[in-house]
C-alpha cells in the first residue's frame, strides 16, 4: 500500500506542470525514522511551504492497524511534536481539542500495557519549549462525558506543570444548561503557534487535524493533518476564537463583553454563533475558514460549497467523511443529487465502524435510492474532507477540518472548515495548494482501494 500511495501522489502531482514545491521535511534519524521530542531535545522541520498536509496511512502500512504491543510513538504523533518544536522564544501555543488522553498506564515504574505514548511525545515537545524557550501553552477541551474524572486527573497530572487547561461543558459558546436543547460539544482540533523559528520575523502557524491527541485516535483511525504557515489573518482568527472559548469556559460568557476585540459573535438560541459564512485570510492565499456554531437560518458550509460548483469546470467531487447522520442526510443527499444533475462526478467514502452513530441503514438506503456512489472504508476513517476540482489536473480546492455532516457539527458545536482554493490564490501560493490537493486526492484514492459496500 505504501508504494501505491506514492505512485498515486506522483501521478496526481505530475498532472499540474507548475507544481515543483517539495513536501514537508521532517527531521529523521539515520534509519529514516521521524525523530522524537524528548526532555533534552526538540527536533523540528525545515521551513515549510505555505500549505502542507499528511496522513497516518503510511504509519498503518508500516506498523499495522492498532499495533497494540509496540509502544513506540507513531510517526503521525512525532510529526505533530516537530511542529511544536518549531515554536520561537516567548511565543504562545493555543490548542483547541475535543479530547486528549495522557499517561494511560504509564508510571515511574514503566509503561504498562496501554500507555499514552503517542500523545506523550507531543507533550514532551510542549514541555520542552515551555521550559527552554519560555513558551506559553494552553488547552481548551470539552469537559463532558468524553473526559471522565479519571481521564481529567491524568491530564491535569501530566499537563498542569507547564500548561493552562480550560474545560468547556456542553460546548464553549453554548450558554444553555446541559438539559436544554440544542446540545453541543467543543469538537475542535487545532493548534496555533504565534511565532516560529523557521525564518526571520514573525511567522505564525495554524495546525488543523481530524484527530485528537490520543493513542486510540492515532492508531485506530485513518487521520489527516495540515499546516498553514505564515498566514497572519488565519492565525489571528483562530487565536481569538481560542481566547473566547477560554472566556466561556471560565465565566460562562452570558455576555460578549470579555470576548477579544474584533471577534464578532451574536447570540442565537442561547449560543454565541458566527454570523459570517466564511472568513478570508491573508491576501492572495486563496484561503478561507468557516466556523460553527452557525445561526439557525444559515445554509450549511458544505451545501453552499456544493451549490456553487460549476460542473463544467470542476467535475470531480470526492468526499471522505467520518459521519453522515440521519438528521442531516436528506439535505446533504439532495445537494449531491443537484451536483450530479449538473454533470459532476460524485464519489463518497464513509465510516461504518462507528455503527449507527456514523452511518445508519436509513442513510445507506437514502444514498442508494439517490444513486450516489458511496462506499465504506475497510479501516475506520476519521477524516472530514471534500475535494472539488477538474477531472484531469489538480487546480482545485480542498475543504477540511473537524465538522461532520451532522446537525451538531454544522450548527451547535465548536468546529471549523478550512477551504484552500488554487484558483483564488496568486502564483506564489498556487503550486503549494496544488501539491496539497494532489496529496489529499492521493489519500482519498488510497482509502478507496479497499472500500466496500456500506450495509
Amino acid at each position: 500500500m505504501r508504494v501505491g500511495i506514492a505512485v498515486v501522489i506522483a501521478v496526481v502531482i505530475l498532472l499540474a506542470s507548475t507544481v515543483h514545491a517539495n513536501a514537508i521535511t521532517f527531521d529523521t534519524d539515520s534509519g529514516g525514522n521521524v525523530k522524537l521530542a524528548t526532555t533534552n531535545a526538540c527536533p523540528t522541520i525545515d521551513k515549510p511551504a505555505p500549505f502542507e498536509a499528511w496522513f497516518n496511512i503510511d504509519d498503518m502500512n508500516h506498523r499495522g492497524f492498532v499495533d497494540p504491543t509496540n509502544q513506540t510513538p507513531w510517526p503521525f504523533a512525532a510529526k505533530i511534536a516537530q511542529i511544536v518544536c518549531g515554536a520561537a522564544e516567548n511565543s504562545k501555543i493555543k490548542i483547541g481539542m475535543y479530547f486528549i488522553r495522557a499517561l494511560g498506564t504509564m508510571t515511574d515504574a514503566g509503561l504498562g500495557d496501554r500507555p499514552e505514548s503517542d500523545p506523550e511525545v507531543i507533550y514532551k515537545a510542549l514541555e520542552y519549549v515551555h521550559d527552554h524557550r519560555n513558551v506559553e501553552v494552553g488547552f481548551v477541551l470539552d469537559g463532558g462525558t468524553i473526559s471522565p474524572s479519571s481521564a481529567k486527573n491524568l491530564i491535569n497530572k501530566r499537563l498542569l506543570p507547564f500548561s493552562k487547561i480550560f474545560w468547556c461543558l456542553n460546548g464553549c459558546f453554548n450558554t444553555n444548561s446541559s438539559s436544554v436543547f440544542p446540545y453541543a460539544i467543543n469538537h475542535e482540533k487545532f493548534l496555533t503557534i504565534s511565532d516560529t523559528k523557521w525564518s526571520d520575523g514573525v511567522d505564525p502557524v495554524v495546525y488543523s487535524s481530524s484527530g485528537n491527541f490520543a493513542r486510540s485516535q492515532i492508531r485506530n483511525y485513518l487521520q489527516e493533518g495540515s499546516l498553514i504557515y505564515d498566514d497572519h489573518k488565519l492565525f489571528d482568527i483562530f487565536s481569538k476564537r481560542y481566547d473566547a472559548m477560554t472566556v466561556c469556559a471560565a465565566t460562562g460568557c452570558s455576555t460578549s463583553s470579555s470576548f477579544p476585540s474584533g471577534l464578532s459573535l451574536v447570540k442565537d438560541r442561547g449560543i454565541w454563533v458566527d454570523p459570517f459564512y466564511r472568513h478570508y485570510t491573508d491576501a492572495d492565499r486563496g484561503t478561507a475558514v468557516s466556523f460553527s456554531p452557525q445561526p439557525s437560518t444559515a445554509v450549511d458550509h458544505y451545501i453552499r460549497q456544493f451549490d456553487g460548483v460549476d460542473c463544467t469546470v470542476d467535475k470531480k467531487i470526492r468526499i471522505a467523511m467520518f459521519k453522515l447522520t440521519d438528521s442531516k442526510a436528506t439535505q446533504m443527499v439532495n445537494a449531491l443529487v443537484r451536483l450530479k444533475s449538473r454533470g459532476c462526478d460524485v464519489k463518497m467514502l464513509l465510516t461504518q465502524q462507528g455503527g449507527s452513530t456514523t452511518i445508519s441503514s436509513t442513510v445507506v438506503s437514502l444514498l442508494k435510492s439517490a444513486s450516489i456512489p458511496a462506499k465504506c472504508t475497510a479501516v475506520a476513517m476519521h477524516t472530514k474532507m471534500i475535494l472539488i476540482g477538474p477531472m484531469t489536473n489538480n487546480a482545485g480546492r480542498v475543504l477540511y477540518g473537524t465538522a461532520n455532516m451532522s446537525v451538531s457539527g454544522l450548527r451547535y458545536s465548536e468546529e471549523h472548515v478550512i477551504t484552500i482554493d488554487s484558483r483564488r490564490a496568486s502564483p506564489a501560493y498556487q503550486e503549494s495548494i496544488r501539491r496539497v490537493y494532489g496529496e489529499y486526492m492521493a489519500g482519498w484514492t488510497e482509502l478507496n482501494k479497499t472500500s466496500k459496500t456500506c450495509v
